[in-house]
């Protein structure tokens, strides 16, 4: 029931979201511009059912679990490759852990991370992606040299559809990143650096 409803949702959002191209260029409308628009809701549709797999009852159990640093590279490989030439990848000693999570989650969260900060950093500002470990949990900081958020933005992140002064994106990423750590006994958090932009932590069990 409740993949059905997101997927309904999902199609009430996709015919509200070609409406106003098609308004806007025409009964014939822009090919181009229909394309970019139905990716973009494709996008969501996506998004919502990987949520609802993640809180519902779907098992993870057959897929593989990887190191901490393939993980990364997973991440860094599935980038465009102008973003991927952003990001700087350092371990800190946490490259060998292998996590106790199915990898495609893994790489789920940390790309959901990555985008976010290649997506409100400063458009040619380098993203640190750093591989760490505290005892016995191992995983991420992703660091980027935006503008930062408020802690009342800080609080709001991770709820669905809120977005950054109503900016880019869906508005689910950081959704399932909460979804993912509340299932898989991880933990992750937002907090400013000093000197501007955001540093996010997201770390799980690891052996």
């Amino acid at each position: 029931p409740l993949v059905l409803g997101l997927v309904v949702l999902a199609g009430v959002i996709a015919a509200l979201a070609l409406r106003p191209v098609a308004r806007a260029q025409g009964a014939a409308g822009d090919p181009a511009a229909i394309a970019r628009r139905f990716a973009e809701v494709q996008g969501i549709i996506n998004q919502l059912l990987m949520l609802a797999r993640v809180e519902g009852s779907m098992s993870f159990e057959d897929d593989e679990r990887l190191h901490a640093a393939a993980i990364a590279e997973q991440v860094i490989m599935q980038l465009p490759a102008q973003q991927a030439a952003r990001v700087c990848v350092r371990d800190e000693g946490g490259a060998a852990r292998a996590l106790r999570i199915p990898a495609s989650l893994a790489l789920t969260a940390l790309r959901n991370i990555v985008d976010n900060a290649l997506r409100y950093g400063d458009a040619e500002a380098t993203v640190v992606l750093r591989i760490v470990q505290h005892g016995g949990m191992a995983g991420f900081t992703v660091e980027d040299q935006g503008s930062g958020m408020s802690d009342a933005d800080i609080g709001k992140a991770g709820q669905r559809f809120w977005r950054k002064g109503g900016g880019q994106g869906s508005g689910l990423g950081l959704s399932i990143v909460n979804a993912i750590v509340a299932r898989y006994d991880g933990g992750w958090k937002l907090e400013r650096r000093e000197g501007g932009g955001l540093a996010a932590h997201l770390g799980f069990p690891a052996d």
